[in-house]
């Protein structure tokens, strides 16, 4: 790993507005810089008493003046799989009898103490920066050595060794005492630390206080003994202890390693998942596993790693009992097979009995001939999938969504939809009882063979099953229902996005880049019409642009809604915004699979703001359609029911039936691109410097212009002298005389941001550029021309 220099390294650090804050940013300072804001301290308006004797709710938002972690968070989510690597310790001392003194730390360190602390009762924060960026993995390993070799071990929170720890910024109440200090001395060296270690990747060898097993048992006592549970919850703890969820769950998450212990697979270190009281409780000291930190039952083992990931979308404080990932995993124990032999019903006897209807099949799976045991092969795999009673016919693949789907309801499930991991689980799972057969690959494999089999397009289905009444609605659907201006334009912009909608589905990755945006204030239904007409095929969650996630993320997806166009605020961020919309194809590798794989796209793209100017970039806004909305009448939503959705559709799938085109033509819709165009030009931010070059450009220049100085220039475009009666028009300019001479800056100190800016606002007047002219006071320069050639350009 390469070595940091304790002068000059910046540290990165995210930083979020709260406790609860869902999105964090980077933040790059020196050390020097973030131990000056740690000596910053905020005041709050409550005495310290006052504080003290308030409930914790109450403390905890008192206290919560904003935090950091010390590492990179991908995603900007502080969750411990997101934590891509940790440059700061931060210690959390709540139980010390004293405060540290600096000639107990041999190495850089600043202490703060926090909210919570008085002199009699010392609670304080030890930041300290590494000398190299470490892995999440490595982490806990080098914190707790270093709280032990402080002699401090005994003293931290024992929750303080997460990778994704907060650490809140200075905050003391306004009569309370706050203390800091800085400690000079050399970085952390987190290899010198690991090498006292025997196997530092053994989670067994690193130090641990006793306030830990204390605190393991007190979390056990709290949560009750999971086999007495009421319910679900409780049939599957006796079902599947720790161990055997862990087997039959989570088999490619979790290994064996010695006697009552596991290693998490994604990880580094090994044997940091620890099982408590006979297997009902297991614990993770792995700082990237998702349940790293916590005591779990079974149940909520399966849960966290099946269906942890659902939860992002929940609000903070949600109950565990209304998590996405917990109603989940409720319906998963509660069609589970061997839960179902828990609670008095036998599954896999209904199974065998429903076989004697159809024997013949059986007859035709591969076995070994000594024990008559079935063969682990692709072919026996098929022969179950097509005709056990309980599997045959269940099983589809979605060409809308690119996945495998059930068709009707299994053995641990009552509905239809898309295939997720817990049917892969459960799946196996059945084969397993049922047939003594297990292999993941060789089991999937044939499940794409027999889906592929039973291939199916929902929206090309439903669109097929369409009848038009007759009665135009197309055109009219924004103007009708969100108040879009009515004019043809915007009846034939409509007409076009909706019609290539329906070309998509019946012509994957067919081009169609543009965008409808809905542009009007809050509350008139941008987003509801666009769901509306979605059918339910609709996501406004594309969080991102760029990769696998923003492709995985419209599968299956007919309209995507991007919602508050406002937010591009960059020209950075409306490059992007072209480039994912001139796609046509997506290529990438799905989870699971072995190659990368083109998909064609088959959804449209409809944006929406409250912001009137969202566009900031006056050049390749081709691909915006922008209707004003919530500026004529609206109908009343209740008459946009299903069926009136249907004609719409209807309608749509007979224009694409009869080749309407879903693009502009620059001779027929000439009318239309002029009036697109110059809405565009409305809803673009307008700089506030563009009219004052326009003025620049257009002023007549003397006749002897080209032999002044930068300050006599100056002083004509001030009006210290009358402008002359006659003078030459400019016919070229370049970047350097706008920034000196308009804008009197320093021709030296001209920067690569401003240049562009100014070279942008130009080329929006109307100019032309043209490779570097010579220019008088400023030399060769990138130049810009009224005409598109430098023909009668002054080479002066």
């Amino acid at each position: 790993m390469e070595e940091q220099s304790p002068k000059t390294h910046e540290i990165t650090i995210y930083v979020g507005a709260g406790r609860d804050a869902r999105e964090w940013s980077p933040e790059s300072l020196t050390w020097n810089e973030l131990v000056k804001r740690l000596s910053d301290v905020t005041r709050t308006h409550e005495t310290f008493n006052d504080y003290q004797n308030m409930p914790k709710s109450k403390k905890d938002a008192i206290k919560d003046v904003g935090g950091f972690v010390g590492g990179v968070l991908k995603g900007g989510r502080r969750r411990a799989e997101n934590v891509a690597w940790r440059s700061l310790i931060t210690l959390d001392f709540d139980f010390a009898p004293r405060l540290l003194e600096q000639s107990e730390i041999e190495f850089a360190a600043a202490l703060y103490t926090t909210h919570s602390h008085a002199p009699d009762k010392p609670r304080f924060r030890l930041v300290a920066p590494l000398k190299y960026n470490i892995s999440p993995d490595k982490y806990p390993a080098v914190a707790r050595w270093v709280a032990k070799s402080i002699g401090g071990l005994e003293w931290v929170d024992p929750t303080t060794f997460e990778i994704n720890r907060l650490m809140f910024w200075p905050s003391a109440s306004k009569d309370g005492e706050f203390i800091f200090w800085e400690k000079q001395g050399p970085w952390i060296d987190p290899e010198e630390i690991l090498a006292q270690y025997d196997d530092w990747t053994d989670a067994a060898q690193w130090p641990r206080s006793s306030r830990e097993d204390k605190s393991i048992k007190r979390q056990a006592k709290k949560q009750g003994d999971p086999y007495e549970k009421p319910g679900v919850i409780g049939a599957f703890c006796r079902t599947y202890d720790v161990k055997t969820a862990i087997e039959v769950f989570l088999e490619d998450v979790y290994e064996p390693f010695g006697e009552d212990r596991y290693t998490y697979k994604q990880g580094s270190t090994a044997g940091g998942v620890v099982v408590y009281d006979d297997g009902k409780f297991v614990y993770s000291f792995h700082a990237t596993d998702p349940i790293g930190g916590k005591l779990v039952n079974s149940f909520d083992l399966v849960r966290i790693h099946l269906y942890g990931d659902r939860d992002e979308v929940a609000e903070p404080g949600t109950p565990v009992n209304r998590l996405p990932s917990y109603q989940a995993m409720l319906a998963l124990a509660s069609e589970d097979e061997e839960v179902k032999q828990t609670i008095g019903l036998e599954q896999l006897g209904l199974a065998k009995a429903d076989f004697k209807d159809d024997m013949e099949w059986l007859s035709k799976l591969e076995r070994y001939p000594k024990t008559g045991e079935l063969r682990i092969t692709f072919r026996n795999f098929e022969l179950i999938l097509e005709n056990d009673p309980n599997l045959k016919g269940r099983f589809g693949y979605d060409l809308f969504a690119n996945r495998v789907a059930v068709l009707k309801p299994l053995p641990w499930r009552q509905d239809s939809g898309q295939f997720e991991n817990v049917d892969d689980a459960a799946l196996r799972g059945y084969i397993e009882n049922t047939y003594g057969i297990r292999h993941k690959e060789r089991l999937m494999d044939a499940l794409m063979t027999v889906s592929r089999k039973n291939s199916f397009h929902p929206v090309r289905d439903y669109l097929n099953s369409l009848d038009w009444d007759g009665v135009p609605r197309l055109e009219t659907v924004f103007i009708d229902y969100v108040g879009a201006e009515d004019n043809p334009h915007v009846r034939k912009l409509t007409k076009k996005a909706l019609v290539a909608a329906v070309k998509r589905i019946f012509e994957p990755g067919a081009k169609f880049d543009e965008m409808i945006t809905l542009v009007g204030p809050q509350g008139i239904g941008k987003s509801r019409i666009i769901h509306r007409l979605s059918k339910g095929w609709f996501t406004d969650s594309l969080d991102s642009l760029n990769g696998k996630d923003a492709y995985e993320s419209i599968q299956g997806v007919w309209l995507v809604e991007m919602a508050e166009m406002s937010a591009i605020k960059r020209a950075a961020d409306v490059e992007m915004v072209k480039k994912f919309l001139s796609k046509q194809y997506d290529r990438y590798r799905p989870p699971y699979a072995r190659m990368i794989e083109e998909y064609p796209r088959q959804c449209i793209f409809i944006g929406s703001t409250n912001t009137f100017e969202f566009l900031v970039d006056k050049t390749g806004n081709r691909r915006f359609w922008p209707f004003r909305c919530g500026v004529t009448p609206q109908r009343p939503w209740e008459e946009l029911t299903e069926e009136e959705v249907d004609q719409i559709w209807a309608e749509a799938l007979v224009y694409y039936r009869e080749g309407y085109p879903t693009y502009l033509k620059k001779d027929e819709d000439a009318d239309t691109i002029e009036w697109v165009t110059g809405r565009q030009q409305e809803h673009t931010e307008e700089n506030s410097l563009t009219g004052m070059i326009q003025e620049f450009l257009d002023r007549p220049l003397p006749d002897d212009w080209d032999d002044r100085d930068l300050f006599s220039r100056r002083a004509y475009l001030e009006g210290v002298e009358a402008a002359p009666s006659s003078g030459q028009p400019r016919n070229k300019v370049c970047v350097m005389e706008v920034w000196a001479e308009l804008l009197g800056n320093d021709p030296a100190k001209l920067d690569r941001r401003a240049s562009r800016e100014i070279g942008a606002i130009i080329e929006s007047l109307g100019w032309k550029r043209n490779p570097a002219l010579r220019f008088k006071n400023y030399g060769r320069q990138r130049a810009f021309v009224r005409g598109v050639s430098t023909k009668g350009v002054n080479k002066v």
